[in-house]
C-alpha cells in the first residue's frame, strides 16, 4: 500500500481533525505558512484558516525538509477548552499520519517569542500551492497540479487559468531564473 505521505504520491496531501469534520491542508504561500481548507466546500467563504508561522521569525527549507517557528497563539476556532492548534494538529486522525512535528521543545523561548519550532512531515510537493496571480489555493479537486512559475527555496506557482493568460510571461520568467541559477555555479 503507497502512503499517503510517500514521495511517489503525487497530489495534494489533505488530513482530518477527528473534531472537525473539514478536510484540511498545509500550504505556503511564500515564506508563510498557512492551515488550509483542502476542498472547496462552497460556502463562498475565504479556504485559508489560519497563518501557522510567528511573522518576522525565519524559516528554512531545504528542498525536501522544511521546518518553521510556530506562532503558539494561533487559533482556528476548533480547539478545545485549553487546547492549542499547535495541540490539535499533533492530535490528528490515527488513520492520517502526522503533518508536523515538534523540533524542539524550547519551553524559554516558547514563552519569550510565542513560537516552537516545528518540521514539516508533508513533502514539499504534497502542500498546498497558492497562485500568484489570482490569490487562490490550489484544491484536491485542481487537477492537473498548479504550473511552477518560479523554482527554487520559495517556488511560486500559477493555476491554469492565469497561467493560460500569462503563459509566455511565466516561461520567461522560469526560464531566466533557470538560466540565472546554472551560471551561480
Amino acid at each position: 500500500m503507497l502512503s499517503s505521505t510517500s514521495p511517489r504520491s503525487k497530489g495534494l496531501y489533505e488530513f482530518q481533525h477527528p473534531n472537525v469534520k473539514l478536510r484540511l491542508a498545509l500550504g505556503r504561500k511564500r515564506k508563510s505558512w498557512y492551515l488550509v481548507l483542502a476542498r472547496n466546500y462552497g460556502s463562498g467563504q475565504p479556504r485559508e484558516v489560519v497563518r501557522l508561522d510567528k511573522a518576522g521569525m525565519r524559516s528554512s527549507s531545504d528542498g525536501s525538509h522544511s521546518r518553521f517557528w510556530f506562532n503558539t497563539k494561533a487559533t482556528s476556532g476548533w480547539e478545545r477548552n485549553g487546547q492549542s492548534l499547535l495541540q490539535l494538529l499533533l492530535s490528528l486522525d490515527p488513520y492520517d499520519p502526522p503533518v508536523i512535528a515538534l523540533a524542539s521543545g524550547d519551553t524559554v523561548l516558547e514563552e519569550k517569542c510565542g513560537a516552537l519550532e516545528v518540521d514539516v512531515i508533508v513533502p514539499a510537493h504534497r502542500l498546498a500551492r497558492w497562485c500568484e496571480g489570482c490569490g487562490y489555493w490550489e484544491t484536491v479537486d485542481s487537477n492537473p497540479r498548479w504550473i511552477l512559475a518560479r523554482p527554487g527555496k520559495m517556488p511560486g506557482y500559477l493555476c491554469g487559468a492565469c497561467a493560460e493568460k500569462d503563459w509566455f510571461g511565466a516561461r520567461v520568467l522560469r526560464y531566466l531564473h533557470i538560466r540565472r541559477g546554472r551560471s551561480m555555479l
